[in-house]
């Protein structure tokens, strides 16, 4: 069904924060079979096949009980079709990441970013070494006084590695907290 971006429908999506939007897709979910298999399908993907296991050096093939017990683990894995990468920090669809040559791919520095002591002689702050590049306010004024250390580019300089997303699974356990799903249960009516 299509869905104009001038619809009070959309509107209404486009101006709610996620939290409100988190709980009124859940609610949608309990209450309907069909639109749980629906953000089912859109959240998870198949997982990757596995490799071949390579045989052993001394020629005997490997334990059947093994493989399978690799293949079922597999079969009943669910594997979140949207992820964060460590790198980048952007979110990314680990779908098109698996295939080779699609998705947009990571762009990031692998060395440091370091402030250049000689482009603030007279700030105090910096010469004693008690800023942090990554969050100083001077880094978005002055991104010519900041340098990477992967490739001397500067603070706004664009990634200098091109790789695949690489999964932050930090954030795979960020289910809602008591608090919150105390919240959810007891304002549950009025979020929507």
């Amino acid at each position: 069904m299509f869905i104009p971006l001038d619809s009070p429908l959309a509107k209404a999506l486009f101006a709610a924060n996620e939290t409100t939007l988190r709980h009124t897709l859940l609610k949608i979910c309990r209450e309907s079979e069909e639109a749980h298999k629906l953000v089912m399908a859109e959240m998870f993907v198949e997982p990757p096949v596995e490799q071949p296991v390579e045989q052993p050096l001394n020629g005997e093939p490997a334990s059947k009980k093994r493989k399978h017990d690799t293949h079922e683990a597999a079969e009943t894995a669910l594997v979140r079709r949207y992820a964060r990468c460590k790198n980048c920090k952007e979110d990314y669809d680990v779908h098109l990441n698996l295939k080779h040559g699609e998705g947009k791919g990571c762009v990031w520095h692998d060395g440091e970013l370091e402030i250049m002591d000689e482009d603030f002689p007279d700030d105090d702050e910096v010469q004693y070494g008690n800023v942090d590049p990554y969050t100083d306010w001077r880094r978005e004024e002055f991104p010519d006084g900041f340098e990477w250390t992967c490739c001397e580019g500067n603070a706004n300089a664009e990634g200098c590695r091109k790789t695949r997303h690489d999964c932050d699974n930090s954030t795979d356990d960020e289910s809602p907290s008591e608090e919150e799903e105390s919240d959810e249960s007891d304002n549950e009516d009025s979020i929507l």
